[in-house]
């Protein structure tokens, strides 16, 4: 039980830079996320006969 206390500093910090590393990981994510959104928009209005290409503006 005495460990417990001894070794809680850096368990939190153990457990403080598991969280810091995943919010990175879930900004990339994100990131990665509204960039496939982006394109999949542009790729509907291409279905759609709204834009004849990647490249063109609608």
């Amino acid at each position: 039980m005495q460990q417990g206390h001894s070794t809680a500093k850096e368990r939190r910090d153990l457990l403080t830079n598991q969280r810091e590393t995943l919010l990175k990981r879930r900004e990339d994510i994100d990131k990665t996320i509204d960039r496939l959104n982006y394109k999949i928009e542009i790729y509907n209005e291409i279905v759609e006969g709204k834009r004849k290409d990647f490249m063109e503006e609608p």
